[in-house]
């Protein structure tokens, strides 16, 4: 039964952001808003004591977790190594993960530093035209100067 609810609600919760996104151009995946919605309100229906398998929970955490791995990717900061950033990052997450289903906080807390850090050494914050990678403004440039003669 509890998968049935779980589905129903990854659907509901992305249909909602599916909604959302279409009324003020949000562009959060409805899907992973789905995933996430659901592994929050099951862990926030087993802290009110309702028996909740934690297998299901477990599973959508870690899609979660891979799912933030590889859209980030794309806000790697020059010269930094794709499969080092999800190396590191992919673990931290799933202990991080862990120790939240299992109320262990310190073990959450400390994955969660280790995230932040990960995140600082790896990713850019910024969306500015200086952000993007230079062999990008140079392929742009070529191509502009190959049509323009």
């Amino acid at each position: 039964m509890i998968l049935v609810i779980t589905i129903l609600s990854i659907a509901a919760i992305a249909g909602a952001t599916r909604g959302v996104n279409r009324m003020w151009g949000a562009g959060i995946c409805p899907i992973c808003a789905g995933a996430a919605g659901t592994w929050i309100w099951l862990l926030a229906a087993k802290g009110f004591g309702y028996p909740i398998d934690p297998l299901v929970p477990a599973l959508l955490m870690g899609g979660s977790v891979v799912g933030i791995a590889y859209s980030a990717e794309k806000y790697l900061l020059p010269r930094r190594s794709a499969l080092s950033w999800k190396m590191l990052f992919i673990p931290a997450g799933f202990v991080a993960g862990y120790g939240i289903l299992v109320e262990k906080w310190a073990v959450a807390l400390a994955a969660l530093v280790g995230i932040a850090i990960v995140l600082f050494v790896f990713l850019r914050f910024s969306r500015s035209t200086a952000s993007v990678p230079e062999s990008a403004r140079i392929a742009k440039l070529k191509r502009d100067m190959e049509e323009c003669c």
